[in-house]
């Protein structure tokens, strides 16, 4: 409510907000009201496409470098290791990528140093060619693009459906403290409760309007 202003919205405008997390990501188009208040102008809704489907789509990529046997092993009996894998791959790669290749630096995931019980678990002409490679897989823009595609695709279409709902241009902004800004958020919400008038729910007659009002 306090930026509001800073992005040329004023009373009667319609907003979307993404709440983009680790396994779904949720939107909701919002109104603004007169007294410093928000409406609710479309039903909520969202999709399995969060953050954590990218990860996903590096272990894919990983099956294919190691063997699905050896991903398996890990996931099994060194969980610890695995994920360590996957952090260091969420830190170094995923939340730095843009989609812009001039701004990407191509990522050498060092078996030895980040997984090392993974070699166990390798054998036949992958193991020969790892070695042959000192135990380093390169991962380029190009791949890194392809975890993110098929995520990204279904985030449009969910996005999409909102934007079918009536508004044509949208801007958005990510805030980095995503963590400070949903802790914030809910302490204003909580000693302002009554800053959203209304919220739209499907119910079994269709769409309703639930009038938020405190008692």
């Amino acid at each position: 409510m306090n930026v509001l202003k800073e992005h040329g919205l004023k009373t009667g405008d319609k907003y979307l907000v993404v709440d983009c997390g680790g396994g779904t990501v949720d939107l909701t188009v919002r109104k603004l009201l007169d007294n410093n208040q928000l409406g609710e102008d479309t039903e909520r809704s969202g999709d399995f496409c969060g953050g954590t489907y990218v990860d996903k789509e590096f272990l894919k990529f990983l099956e294919g470098k190691v063997g699905k046997h050896a991903i398996k092993m890990l996931l099994e009996k060194h969980y610890g290791h695995l994920n360590y894998m996957i952090q260091q791959f969420c830190e170094r790669v995923k939340t730095r990528f843009t989609g812009e290749e001039s701004e990407f630096r191509k990522y050498i995931l060092n078996v030895e140093k980040v997984c090392p019980s993974l070699k166990q678990y390798v054998s036949g002409s992958i193991l020969d060619e790892l070695e042959e490679e000192d135990w380093e897989i390169e991962i380029d823009f190009e791949t890194v693009k392809r975890f993110f595609d098929p995520v990204v695709l279904v985030n449009l279409g969910t996005s999409n459906k909102e934007l079918s709902s009536g508004f044509h241009s949208v801007k958005l902004q990510f805030q980095p403290y995503r963590m400070a800004a949903i802790a914030r958020g809910a302490v204003e919400y909580g000693l302002d409760m009554d800053a959203v008038k209304n919220r739209v729910l499907n119910g079994p007659m269709g769409l309703i309007i639930i009038q938020n009002s405190r008692r």
